[in-house]
């Protein structure tokens, strides 16, 4: 065995509730890579095979390897670092090798605070991992690799970033996985359709302050390639009816969105499918990804303050979000939207205004999710976080770490969750509220179906129960205002 790729486990098990499982393409891009290059690789997902930190040595004990790849959100880098040392423990002299979103975006912090890891690559791996693996086969100085960090002499050394990888097109697809490992379905609608993830482009073009990835290029590949994979899955996986399409605005390039489904047209491929989208889309082209099969489409919304959106560098509007909701319904799309709370000088009245946005589209859309603004490694929100002193002068995102804050107002207890002019108890409320809001929008919907589901969540054990009993109460009274 040359390299065992690894997806480390949650240590959150409240994060880990309620988690889809999707396969890791950023893994199995790594994976497609190497074996192209001619290297043995296999990889241990800790998700899809229901372990958590608990099984990490029981797993190493029987997978020893020359070099260990780790792959990290933030949300996963205990994870990570647990497996780090595991390896370290059992192995001394093997590699240790991470990459991610996680790390990619920290990683001198990393090399610094875990001696347990050797090297962190940076960006897109599909190339680096590569050129590192023969540089280690060789013996040969890791400073001719670009794109990674490591330690030298005590001290760590970067190499130049690695150039973005341009021609997508020629990057392999990894095949070698067993779909009933990855039951995925269709997003967003409530059918259960039987789906798989796919990627049409990398990067993004825009720059909003809560993301990382805006920095990494905007790049896609040609729509022939893109339904030859879909070509390829339905002939692999014959019950799949669905695609989601898994890029982070798929609408970012209006005519790349738009040759992507002239091909699924041309070819009469009979697929639904889901994808992200920005609010400021032409009306024709979403009658035109309706005919390709299009059943539902997410756009990050944000705030419903005009002033917010601006501040976190959204470039959208209001009316361009009012407009996106009525286009996709006339088109026979259904639209889904995110909203985030707590943005830098984030006011009580800007989030009223969220909240009358929010009750508006309910009476158009059931599907509105509500989130808080959290924080990243590599983000502008950090560097404000930062300079805001909201993060504290000794915190290091490898550092064990734990907030109040984090487990009452999200899933992630174990990440900072941005705290400026509204306090934890505004938040809440708020949160509290539109929930109560989205659950009376769909009770009008489907009063028993909605009732019936109300009933066995209320009843399920766990510590959220007093959380529970709060919306439930905030729900009755905005039935009983809305009585009167």
């Amino acid at each position: 065995m040359d390299i065992i790729l690894i997806v480390p486990p949650f240590t959150n098990l409240v994060a880990r509730k309620g988690f889809e499982m999707t396969r890791p393409l950023g893994v199995f891009c790594l994976a497609a890579s190497l074996n192209k290059a001619g290297y043995e690789t296999h990889i241990k997902h800790f998700e899809k095979d229901n372990e958590g930190v608990d099984r990490i040595e029981a797993f190493l004990k029987k997978s020893r390897a020359p070099v260990y790849g780790i792959t990290a959100t933030t949300a996963t880098r205990f994870g990570a670092i647990a497996v780090a040392r595991g390896i370290k423990k059992l192995y001394p002299d093997s590699k240790v090798v991470v990459g991610g979103p996680h790390f990619s975006n920290c990683a001198e912090d990393s090399l610094c605070a875990i001696p347990e890891v050797d090297i962190v690559v940076r960006g897109e791996g599909d190339h680096t991992i590569v050129e590192l693996m023969r540089a280690i086969e060789a013996d040969s100085p890791l400073s001719k690799v670009a794109g990674i960090s490591f330690r030298k002499d005590g001290v760590v050394f970067n190499t130049p970033d690695a150039p973005v990888i341009t021609d997508l097109d020629a990057l392999p697809v990894y095949q070698d996985f067993d779909y009933r490992e990855y039951r995925e379905t269709l997003f967003v609608i409530e059918e259960k359709v039987p789906a798989i993830s796919i990627l049409t482009s990398r990067g993004c073009p825009y720059q909003c302050i809560f993301c990382a990835v805006n920095n990494s290029g905007y790049r896609f590949r040609s729509p022939e390639k893109v339904v030859d994979e879909i070509e390829l899955w339905i002939k692999k996986f014959p019950f799949i009816k669905g695609i989601n399409f898994f890029d982070l605005t798929f609408t970012a390039n209006a005519e790349h969105a738009k040759n992507v489904c002239n091909e699924i047209i041309r070819r009469n491929i009979n697929i639904r499918w889901w994808a992200e989208s920005r609010v400021n889309i032409d009306p024709e082209l979403l009658i035109l990804m309706k005919r390709a099969g299009c059943a539902a489409l997410s756009a990050g919304v944000e705030s419903g303050s005009p002033r917010v959106l601006q501040r976190i560098s959204k470039a959208i509007t209001i009316p361009q979000v009012k407009e996106f909701v009525a286009k996709c319904i006339s088109a026979g799309i259904e639209p889904s939207l995110f909203f985030m709370v707590s943005f830098p000088d984030e006011t009580e009245d800007d989030i009223l205004l969220t909240k009358s946005l929010i009750g508006e589209l309910l009476a158009k859309t059931r599907s509105i999710t509500m989130g808080v603004a959290s924080i990243y490694p590599g983000t502008r929100l950090e560097k404000i976080a930062r300079e805001k002193n909201i993060l504290g002068n000794d915190f290091s995102w490898s550092r064990p770490y734990y907030s109040d804050i984090s487990d009452e107002l999200s899933a992630y207890s174990d990440i900072p969750v941005f705290i400026d002019k509204l306090t934890p108890k505004t938040i809440d409320d708020f949160l509290i509220e539109v929930r109560a809001l989205r659950f009376k929008s769909k009770i009008n919907l489907k009063p028993l179906h909605y009732l019936k589901r109300a009933g066995e969540l209320l009843l399920e054990p766990g510590k959220d129960m007093q959380y529970k009993m709060r919306v439930a109460g905030t729900f009755l009274r905005l039935l009983l205002k809305a009585l009167k």
